[in-house]
């Protein structure tokens, strides 16, 4: 028996899949590489999946899964993926920005002195992991404009969560963005728990060309501002930052995004 949703869910699949789609035809990518990112993305989320359910993973169970021949799923494991370093740098910078160990009596990042195996940098990069090197992950931060030298230390540059000079970086978060807002709508319409996911679009289709600029610039900073005020909320409640509650039980996730779209809808029609 199919699960709930499914016939109405492949209908609406190419509506879907559309902003991919999009993506690619504007940046040049043809179909078959959209084929063949899709067989390992059905592969990764079949994997996720059987771990989530604590199920034994293995080529067998994949294979039915997602349709596809074993011998695509086993060439498909072999390749070695990097995702997750654009995620690292943004946990280590929302750290640096919400821990009161690294922030200033006004809430701001602090510049931190990063010479030495006991500085403040290296301190905040082994609080989220420590497995990597402190000086690779300056390194990067440097590379994608995150951070600038001082006489004082490194400081954490304004907007530097947004990583836009970073094309893999800013890839990954639209990526992880997108899997957010796909699984809280799927949640809101099929799970229906107590409390729903925030979900909410705010959309106008006839404004006066010469007003986009100033209602880009408000949104920046009334997102900022909201943004700066969710991460003070929600942190008191996060284990790593607030030793009191290491007795309680964690592994919960909470993510905001926010995103802003103004474009000349004449374009688009034509």
């Amino acid at each position: 028996m199919n699960p709930e949703g499914t016939d109405i869910l492949g209908e609406f699949l190419p509506r879907l899949i559309k902003p991919v789609a999009t993506l690619c035809v504007r940046r040049g990518l043809r179909f078959q590489e959209f084929l063949d990112a899709a067989k390992q993305a059905f592969t990764s989320a079949a994997e996720q999946e059987l771990r989530r359910q604590q199920e034994a993973v293995n080529v067998s169970r994949l294979s039915v899964m997602t349709g596809l021949q074993r011998k695509d799923i086993k060439r498909l494991k072999e390749i070695s993926c990097e995702e997750k370093q654009a995620s690292l740098l943004a946990r280590i910078m929302g750290h640096w920005q919400s821990h009161p160990q690294f922030c200033t009596k006004g809430g701001k990042p602090r510049i931190l002195q990063h010479e030495g195996s006991d500085s403040d940098f290296v301190h905040l990069v082994h609080e989220i992991s420590t497995d990597i090197n402190p000086y690779t992950v300056l390194f990067e931060l440097e590379r994608v404009k995150a951070v600038s030298r001082t006489s004082r230390g490194v400081k954490l540059n304004e907007g530097a969560l947004s990583i836009s000079d970073d094309i893999p970086g800013g890839l990954t978060f639209l990526a992880d963005d997108a899997l957010d807002l796909y699984l809280s709508v799927e949640e809101n319409l099929f799970d229906r728990n107590t409390v729903p996911h925030l979900h909410i679009r705010t959309s106008y289709d006839d404004i006066c060309m010469e007003s986009l600029p100033k209602i880009q610039l408000w949104l920046l900073e009334k997102g900022a501002q909201f943004h700066a005020q969710a991460r003070k909320f929600i942190s008191q409640f996060d284990r790593e930052i607030n030793p009191k509650l290491y007795d309680k039980e964690g592994g919960a996730r909470v993510t905001l995004g926010s995103i802003s779209y103004s474009t000349d809808q004449r374009e688009e029609q034509d």
